[in-house]
């Protein structure tokens, strides 16, 4: 038997009897479909967080004033700092799921991909996605923390303000 040489996408050396069927083993194409439409749904939500983070870092630059004078403002400082390197760790990860993404069209069109690396990857950036989505919310917890007092305090500016104008508008 004659053995010939397979190179895949990553570069890797699998040998095989041209007799017999590649050792090689493919994800089958509903689970790839599956993973694929997972990633889908992933870039979705990193696009999403992403772009929530300007609003998060609107609320408190609008509030900043009131907030330092009940907040420390290292714990402010520190917060948006936070909010920088979430929107950094959500570029990084919506890089590396695109990534994952492409690899899974190219198998869904019939290239050959191994199949624990396709697994493996996906089982990873769930993982990271699950963390993202977990510090994303205590992340937004934490502005609205911050920010709530101020929050409160202008609320209640604003409807002295109208209860006043509405006085006014009955005595004249």
């Amino acid at each position: 038997f004659e053995v010939l040489k397979i190179e895949n996408i990553f570069k890797k050396n699998y040998t095989m009897d041209k007799h017999k069927k590649p050792e090689i083993q493919l994800v089958n194409s509903s689970k790839t479909a599956r993973m694929y439409e997972e990633s889908k749904e992933w870039i979705s939500r990193i696009e999403f967080y992403n772009d929530s983070l300007i609003g998060l870092k609107n609320i408190i630059d609008s509030y900043l004033d009131e907030i330092v004078i009940r907040e420390n403002l290292d714990e402010i400082r520190e917060c948006v700092m936070r909010l920088q390197d979430f929107k950094y760790t959500c570029k990084l990860l919506l890089k590396e799921v695109q990534i994952h993404q492409s690899k899974l069209t190219k198998h869904l069109a019939n290239k050959q991909v191994e199949s624990l690396v396709l697994q493996k990857a996906h089982q990873i950036l769930n993982a990271k996605q699950n963390g993202l989505t977990t510090e994303y919310y205590e992340m937004k917890n934490e502005v609205f923390f911050i920010t709530e007092y101020a929050m409160e305090v202008d609320k209640e500016e604003k409807l002295t303000i109208e209860l006043e104008k509405i006085k006014a508008s009955r005595y004249s």
